[in-house]
């Protein structure tokens, strides 16, 4: 029976002014998450209430960006709410911490979830750390050389067309590609520009529609561009969140649906639900895994963990290999990434001045020869 009109609208309104009063853009740095849940794993096993305990911590400035999520989080425990029911209803809390604290508190190992959960997301903070601070040279130079070439064809070039249309010399190929880039731009500038605003705005409201975003998810995944990077990524990812998983008790299948839960990627979640499928008919967790998304070593792995019964033992060796891969992987991509665009930049700078130099040599020899 389908709801009334008007009680959908207003469910629908609360959900969306509940959004809108969460600090945007914060909360959701890993480190925030880590120092967070370590601190609460001490608390817990000083013997302090969970309330109280976020009490404590909410109105540390290390946490400042988790206030609002923390004061709502004490509202909820003080009024007799489960951890984990109370970190549900806050859309900065992923649906897979959500059922790693209610696993902790089924089982009644909460401080030590909290403390792997805590090691967990300190991990992650610092890869992705590691990640920005490596990408941070290659952007400087990108968006220099975007900025330097805007300022020459805009402010520079134009300077001299008329100079070079009024001497009637007979101008060099690559000054006359210039001058041809120059005035497309300049008389098609704007609408390219108003082209890409259009272009960008269609794809964001297209990828609102499933179909569209599961397969621009699936061309992703299978973009041969950094694919075994991009692969080993996703299986080191995979393979932690497991170990964690399975570590702490949870079943198999179970770990497979709270993963399930927070994907992003509709093709990656398509994957696991038919993973999750094939268990439940019996196949074995090696056969289940077989998959083209996820790298042959963990494939082996799970396989030398089902006959030795350390499945969980498996997937962390797995992701504990792939941690120092991909860091490595990432680190050689960008040491050969920087050199390139640094000769793209060169070439491009060099071109347009050479371009504008090589007439304007041919210029002054001419004004000396009468």
């Amino acid at each position: 029976m389908k709801k009334p009109l008007k009680l959908a609208w207003n469910e629908k309104k609360k959900k969306i002014w509940k959004r809108l009063n969460q600090p945007i853009g914060k909360g959701k740095n890993p480190a925030q998450f880590a120092l967070f849940l370590r601190q609460f794993s001490e608390l817990l096993k000083a013997g302090i209430h969970s309330h109280e305990a976020v009490g404590l911590l909410k109105d540390q400035s290390e946490l400042k960006s988790l206030k609002p999520s923390l004061d709502h989080l004490e509202k909820n425990l003080s009024s007799g709410m489960a951890m984990s029911d109370a970190i549900s209803e806050d859309v900065h809390f992923t649906s897979f911490l959500t059922s790693m604290i209610r696993t902790g508190e089924q089982t009644g190992e909460l401080p030590e979830i909290c403390q792997r959960l805590s090691e967990y997301y300190q991990l992650e903070n610092e890869r992705k750390q590691k990640i920005r601070r490596a990408l941070l040279y290659p952007i400087i130079v990108m968006i220099t050389l975007l900025f330097v070439m805007i300022f020459l064809l805009i402010y520079v070039l134009p300077t001299f067309v008329t100079l070079f249309q009024d001497s009637g010399a007979q101008l060099p190929w690559n000054t006359l590609l210039l001058l041809k880039i120059t005035s497309f731009f300049n008389q098609y500038g704007v609408h390219i520009l108003l082209f890409s605003v259009l272009l960008f705005i269609l794809f964001f409201f297209s990828m609102k529609q499933e179909k569209i975003r599961y397969g621009v998810h699936k061309f992703w995944v299978k973009f041969p561009g950094y694919r075994r990077l991009r692969k080993e990524l996703f299986t080191e990812k995979i393979a932690s969140n497991l170990a964690l998983v399975l570590q702490n008790g949870v079943p198999l299948l179970q770990g497979l649906e709270i993963l399930t839960e927070g994907m992003e990627n509709l093709y990656h979640r398509q994957v696991f639900q038919e993973i999750q499928e094939d268990l439940i008919r019996g196949k074995t967790v090696t056969e289940a895994f077989h998959r083209d998304i996820f790298t042959k070593l963990l494939v082996t792995m799970i396989s030398v963990g089902e006959r030795t019964g350390k499945l969980a033992e498996g997937f962390k060796n797995t992701g504990d290999f792939y941690k120092k891969e991909t860091a490595y992987s990432i680190e050689k991509a960008l040491q050969i990434l920087e050199p390139v665009l640094i000769f793209i930049m060169s070439f491009l700078v060099g071109f347009v001045v050479l371009s504008i130099a090589t007439p304007m040599f041919d210029l002054v020899n001419q004004m000396d020869v009468y």
